[in-house]
């Protein structure tokens, strides 16, 4: 297994000339991430999983060894170098504040040219517990480059992911024993999506139709996904955005849009060891892979419980409104009403 921390000592005698963190305490710098801050932007290429270690089964984010502060830690550690495109400049205005603060983790901001930028910056990762949060935000900052990458020229961006505007890294000024020093973080930039998160509606101020419309779209959201070789791994309603297109004012049409965000904790199956290898087309059918029925039905989104999954059967039995998925039969063995799952052998 590779060993990070020699990546990070390396990277931090390049980068900072700090082969081990300063004898006295740096003064913290002061919160950058603000209405109004400009920034210059170059493009980044990461360093993969495999090349970080991140990929072996058996890995485990290395420590904090020590008594070292939170910056002197990421000072003495900064992120894996990857590759830095000096002739892609690009200048950044904050605009609007959408999720910042000094122990949010990634910070996620508006910019002035209408995207949102998220920056995978480890001094603002919570360090109370002494968490690497170098690597922390590495492994974030990856998974989302490869998350969003991915899926480039399929129809799946710009509808159920926003469309993405590739991965950058920024230079921080800071200031060590009278010296000037830079800090980098990464971040990705992606399409802006207007509209509602699903957790801010009340299913019950929705009509029959909106909410059948809007959990129709969710369903298929995360299967379509996963068939894409992106397991979500927080698929929940704050992590989705519903956007009512010009036009129209409800949900009683398919006239909207779903887009589901934050892939910090997906997994990929174009990632060696990480141990998701997506499911197989035989299984395309959300009968097979969504057993949320219940927990929706408990807070408002579907019908009670014994007849949300006869719901489900009723939308998705002969492959779904559209057909795209395949046609499931009830095995009469489960009591649940669970699919009969195909011999693979024999397809």
């Amino acid at each position: 297994m590779s060993n990070h921390s020699n990546v990070s000592d390396q990277s931090s005698a390049e980068t900072n000339g700090l082969p081990s963190p300063p004898s006295s305490p740096p003064e913290p710098p002061a919160f950058p991430y603000v209405e109004g801050a400009k920034f210059v932007v170059h493009k980044h290429e990461p360093p993969t999983m495999s090349e970080m270690g991140y990929d072996e089964e058996d890995y485990c984010l290395p420590g904090v060894s020590g008594e070292p502060s939170h910056l002197e830690w990421c000072l003495a550690n900064p992120p894996a170098p990857g590759v830095r495109h000096p002739d892609t400049a690009r200048d950044v205005e904050i605009a609007q504040i959408i999720r910042c603060g000094k122990t949010c983790g990634a910070q996620v901001v508006l910019t002035a040219d209408g995207l949102v930028a998220k920056i995978y910056d480890p001094l603002y990762y919570d360090f109370c517990y002494k968490a690497n949060v170098t690597s922390i935000a590495e492994v974030d900052y990856v998974t989302e480059v490869g998350a969003y990458s991915d899926p480039i020229g399929t129809s799946i961006q710009g509808d159920l992911m926003p469309t993405y505007h590739g991965s950058w890294t920024l230079d921080l000024p800071i200031i060590v024993d009278g010296v000037d020093k830079i800090r980098e973080a990464r971040l990705i930039m992606m399409e802006y999506i207007p509209g509602a998160p699903m957790q801010d509606l009340d299913p019950r101020r929705l009509t029959d139709q909106e909410r059948e419309n809007i959990m129709i779209k969710f369903i298929e959201a995360d299967v379509d996904l996963r068939f894409l070789g992106i397991e979500h791994g927080d698929f929940e309603p704050r992590n989705v955005i519903l956007s009512i297109r010009e036009g129209s004012d409800t949900y009683e049409t398919n006239a909207f849009r779903l887009c589901i965000i934050d892939y910090a904790r997906c997994a990929l199956s174009a990632v060696d060891g990480c141990g998701y290898r997506g499911p197989s087309p035989e299984y395309y059918n959300p009968l097979f892979y969504w057993p949320g029925q219940f927990w929706y039905s408990d807070w408002g989104w579907l019908q009670e419980r014994n007849q949300a999954k006869d719901w489900m059967w009723k939308i998705w039995g002969d492959g779904g409104r559209d057909r795209k998925y395949v046609p499931v039969e009830r095995d009469p063995r489960s009591r649940q009403g669970n699919p009969k799952w195909p011999d693979i052998k024999t397809v």
